[in-house]
């Protein structure tokens, strides 16, 4: 292709020749010899989901009505976001026994997705393989997948190795300069459990070593808060109790002094 595309140079007929690549590759994968100049002739095609509107002659086969098949597709993208093996592979389910007029979306989606174990629909065990055995830094992409599935900001990076994987595997997409997670089905079979089962060993030790430690700061943060509290209470009770000490002793006081009997005073006369 290569050859081809510098004979351009020299014959108008070249120019006519095109080729067409179908697939997910990143264009370093397509020169395995490190040595070669990396395949820079040729320029990627992101294909996008579909729309609600790209999608508007599905409800005419759903359901028997076109009102309750536009209610039906609706519920179907809440959780493929218009990705389209997903979205026609949920369509074809639901009316595999006729229309789909009382079809329960989210029993589909698990029955047909999400069922226990690692034995996924194909779709979803590509990406599983995408994800750790076939992932260069499974560490790294896991862990920015992570991030993404608990809506956290992640700046989409054309550099970035492990960020134009994911992009690759189809779990991401690129929405306003960052990358978000790509559609409900795919946060939902590949969340947080199935990432803890999948990530090394050794970082899953650290984070819960870093776990633990947070958990002792807090206990002692929080203990010593309690102790302050407690030297504080108890400081404002001993005060109170000598405060009311007081009261009681000058209230004695003023009731002897009350109660003491008054002598007659008499005046003293001298004798001449």
């Amino acid at each position: 292709m290569r050859s081809l595309f510098n004979a351009r140079s020299e014959t108008s007929r070249a120019h006519r020749l095109s080729f067409v690549l179908i697939g997910s590759v990143a264009p370093g994968d397509l020169i395995r010899d490190a040595t070669r100049t990396p395949f820079n002739i040729g320029s990627g095609v992101a294909l996008t989901d579909f729309t609600e509107e790209n999608a508007s002659h599905l409800p005419l086969v759903l359901c028997a009505t076109p009102e309750e098949g536009k209610k039906l597709l609706g519920r179907i993208f809440s959780w493929t976001d218009g990705h389209p093996y997903l979205t026609q592979r949920l369509c074809m389910e639901a009316t595999s026994n006729g229309t789909a007029d009382e079809v329960d979306v989210d029993a589909l989606v698990q029955r047909t997705f999400l069922i226990p174990g690692d034995k996924k629909d194909s779709n979803l065990e590509w990406i599983r393989d995408m994800l750790t055995e076939r992932a260069t830094d499974p560490e790294r992409i896991l862990t920015i997948w992570r991030e993404l599935i608990h809506d956290r900001r992640v700046q989409d990076e054309e550099a970035s190795v492990a960020k134009s994987h994911l992009k690759l595997t189809g779990v991401v997409r690129t929405h306003k300069g960052r990358l978000i997670s790509r559609n409900r089905i795919y946060r939902t079979a590949f969340d947080d459990a199935w990432i803890l089962r999948h990530l090394p060993k050794d970082l899953e030790r650290q984070r819960r070593l870093a776990r633990y430690r947070r958990w002792i700061f807090i206990t002692a943060s929080v203990a010593a808060m309690l102790a302050v509290i407690g030297v504080g209470m108890a400081s404002l009770l001993i005060r109170a109790r000598v405060a009311e000490g007081d009261a009681t002793t000058a209230k004695t006081v003023a009731t002897k002094s009350a109660t003491r009997p008054k002598w007659p005073r008499t005046r003293l006369t001298s004798k001449s």
